[in-house]
């Protein structure tokens, strides 16, 4: 069996240089090696032997990076979680994951109280917080005690067939999956990574995606163990972030930096006087990954701020990337989704092995050294898409005639009217060429004639009025007749997952039980006008955070209410602007930080409004 530690650059780095650099201090290589040898030696006091799952679910970077490296030392994997899950979502992960041991935030046994039994099953360690003074060790909290423990003198091997981590994700169905990936797919990843994207010992990378996402541990806390680069988190990424993050570019000499596309366009709407902040001596690679990169915001951010970007396409299935869309690498043309590195790439006929003719749209398979190894104990859903060595991707493609690929959409998300093939990814950017329209999603909705009909959610802009005969024309100018929506119904917000984007499931799941009630022009919307402002901005944020009203009073906000990140907080403030017909300015946005400022600025704008 080959043997191989991938991760030897973390062990040969200098001790007082920067590894992870976060909002309460900078933790050097040499300080994060002793860590993880002292946390080896807590996990063998515990029990864990090569092949035991441990489940990971923890709020802080540096204790989760350091007890991931131990475990692997160890030859145990990790299971990555999302430590602020809702409770009923994270029980049902951990019966069905089958971890033999728990290293769970302690911030967790207060949060899951009142939830069913919890505490059943494998043991259960708890973690505090790394920072001094604030250990727990008065409860025993890792990392209590573990300064005592020594330097264990291992010399960590793992095999590429080695199961690494598993990276849980439902993607646009809601069907959550466990993502088997190996130290062998790690390894191989992490090399195209370093040629197409120029990481190396020298890189000061800026990650602030979540690290139980494949972007956020991948491009960025992977890279840095694989290369020895330094890794920022210093913020969270919220919308009053912003601002600081981008002056970090410079102050922190930032070579890359890591975005999904929602965040590309919050740094354009909120990055007010900051054109300049990319072009430093330093700064080299600007990164989007994790969804779609629309081509309008792709032609505004790069001419606006003056830097190429790279669009990164892969799954979580493929570790991160699969074809990149790279000035360095000769393969970069705005609007698609570039070329294949260190992979094979077919595109097939819906539902057969058959390629198509270049320029025809069909689905994506991939074949490489950096695919998956399967579901968590999903062996149908596994067979499903990995067949003879290829990943069916699910989704739809073509080469255009330059040789660049070019995404279309979900097969999965495919309706099918009267026989006809419609992807509604295609309306959806047609729709998004209208004047009126913030946003727009497209969903198949059953039907009794035609089998199904494709329906438009719509954001208006601020101010604009909706009219759904002007929307239907203008699809006809660019869509055959049965591709136009039959119905388009107005919404304040989309609900959106942690990388901001668009959960295709929910807004499917809501139209099963909506009764569309369109009027006149053809629109449905279900406003209403007649409550009293306060009333109506706690309903509007109920609705985006998905609580109750009663659990809401003008003291909500971002420190106390759960769902409450920067993209739900924007998708509250699109809708609170299109409820009320206002728009809320950028320094307002900055600064507020609870309903009770939201709805000042609210009876603000209405008053000058009316005066």
């Amino acid at each position: 069996m080959n043997r191989l530690w991938p991760y030897q650059a973390f062990h040969n780095q200098p001790p007082q240089k920067p590894f992870l650099v976060t909002a309460e201090r900078c933790f050097c290589y040499g300080e994060a090696q002793q860590r993880v040898g002292q946390s080896i030696s807590w996990l063998q006091q515990r029990g864990v032997k090569p092949g035991a799952r441990v489940l990971l679910a923890m709020e802080d970077d540096y204790t989760t990076l350091t007890l991931l490296m131990a475990l692997w030392s160890l030859g145990a994997s990790a299971l990555l979680w999302d430590a602020k899950a809702p409770a009923w979502e994270s029980l049902e992960i951990i019966e069905s994951a089958r971890a033999d041991l728990l290293l769970l935030d302690r911030s967790l046994q207060q949060r899951w109280q009142g939830s069913r039994d919890w505490q059943r099953g494998a043991p259960i360690l708890w973690v505090g917080h790394t920072l001094p003074g604030v250990s727990g060790a008065e409860h025993g909290y890792y990392p209590a005690g573990l300064e005592e423990l020594p330097v264990s003198t291992i010399k960590p091997t793992c095999s590429a067939d080695q199961l690494a981590y598993v990276i849980f994700t439902s993607g646009s169905t809601g069907e959550v999956k466990g993502v088997k990936l190996t130290h062998g797919a790690l390894a191989a990843h992490m090399e195209t990574l370093k040629q197409q994207l120029g990481y190396g010992a020298e890189s000061r990378i800026l990650n602030n995606l979540a690290m139980h996402h494949a972007d956020g541990i991948g491009q960025g806390p992977l890279v840095a163990l694989c290369t020895g680069a330094t890794l920022y988190r210093p913020y969270r990424f919220e919308h009053h972030t912003v601002k600081p993050m981008l002056q970090l570019i410079a102050d922190a000499q930032i070579t890359h930096m890591v975005a999904v596309p929602t965040m590309l366009a919050l740094f354009a709407q909120l990055g007010a006087d900051q054109d300049n902040v990319f072009k430093t001596s330093h700064f080299t690679t600007l990164i989007s990954t994790g969804g779609y990169l629309e081509t309008a915001l792709w032609q505004a951010f790069e001419a606006r701020f003056r830097v190429q970007i790279h669009n990164v396409y892969g799954l979580t299935e493929t570790v991160l990337g699969s074809l990149y869309s790279s000035p360095t690498a000769g393969t970069h043309k705005v609007g698609t989704i570039g070329q294949p590195a260190d992979c094979e790439i077919e595109i097939r006929r819906l539902g057969e092995m058959e390629r198509v003719p270049e320029g025809e749209t069909g689905e994506l398979w991939l074949k490489g050294p950096h695919l998956m190894d399967g579901y968590l104990d999903m062996p149908q859903q596994t067979a499903q898409v990995l067949q003879g060595g290829w990943l069916k991707t699910g989704d739809l493609v073509y080469r255009d005639a330059e040789g660049y690929i070019v995404y279309q959409g979900r097969v999965k998300n495919i309706i099918i009217r009267g026989g006809f093939n419609i992807v509604p990814e295609q309306i959806s950017r047609v729709l998004m060429l209208h004047e009126d329209l913030h946003e727009s999603v497209v969903v198949g909705k059953q039907d009794p004639l035609w089998g199904e009909v494709p329906v438009a959610f719509v954001l208006p802009k601020p101010g604009a009025e909706v009219d759904a005969a002007r929307l239907a024309a203008h699809c006809r100018l660019h869509l055959q007749d049965y591709k136009v929506p039959q119905a388009f119904i107005v919404v304040e917000s989309f609900p959106r997952g942690a990388v901001g984007k668009v959960q295709v499931g929910k807004l499917k799941a809501q139209l099963k039980q909506l009764e569309i009630d369109v009027d006149e022009s053809g629109v449905s919307s279900g406003r209403r006008t007649e409550e009293r402002v306060a009333e109506q901005l706690l309903q509007q944020a109920a609705e985006v955070f998905q609580l109750s009203m009663e659990s809401l009073n003008l003291e909500s906000g971002d420190a106390n209410t759960p769902g409450w990140d920067s993209f739900s907080f924007l998708n509250l403030i699109s809708a609170v602007e299109n409820r009320f017909e206002i728009v809320v300015d950028i320094e307002d946005i900055i600064r507020i930080r609870n309903l009770g400022q939201l709805l000042e600025v609210v009876e603000k704008q209405l008053q000058q409004r009316a005066a």
